[in-house]
């Protein structure tokens, strides 16, 4: 092997050798980022374990306060809001489902809906049917929207909550 050829080939080795040290301080680097990421996590994992008999202790309480025959299912809370409505002489269109999100002691369901063409003393009045159900049904969202062709009249779209305690 010549001179020329020796010094080409330590060169390529030092080249290779670079490369591999770099691939290889990336590599360290993202898993300590990693590490120190999941650390983090882990302590505050820990902290909320060490939380739970205080946390436990006040879902307790706050269940204590609630009358579980009063709070509503899915299907319970689509007939309540129809029944408010209809005591006032009001249809309450549902939007076609009911959202449920299941918890281990709560589920929560949103119903939406809409009522259309009526004056705004009516609608007002349906809301505060509404607001008299609190805390066990709950209005989150009130939209209103004036009719193109007569802006006294109002379609009022609502997003009503309940929680049912299993």
């Amino acid at each position: 092997m010549s001179l020329r050829e020796r010094i080409l080939l330590i060169a390529f080795i030092w080249v290779v050798l670079f490369i591999a040290f770099g691939y290889c301080m990336r590599w360290t680097s993202h898993n300590r980022s990693e590490w120190s990421q999941l650390t983090l996590l882990l302590n505050a994992q820990q902290e909320l374990f060490a939380q739970r008999p205080t946390v436990e202790a006040q879902l307790d309480e706050m269940l204590l306060r609630f009358n579980r025959e009063k709070t509503f299912s899915a299907s319970k809370l689509n007939e309540r809001v129809d029944e408010l409505a209809r005591s006032i002489e009001l249809v309450f269109v549902n939007s076609g489902f009911i959202k449920t999100e299941h918890g281990v002691t709560v589920s929560l369901h949103t119903l939406t809906g809409f009522i259309k063409r009526k004056k705004i003393g009516q609608i007002l009045e349906f809301e505060e049917l509404l607001r008299a159900e609190y805390p066990y049904i709950t209005l989150d969202n009130l939209k209103l929207t004036a009719e193109t062709g007569n802006p006294e009249f109002l379609t009022a779209r609502f997003v009503i909550k309940s929680f049912e305690l299993k």
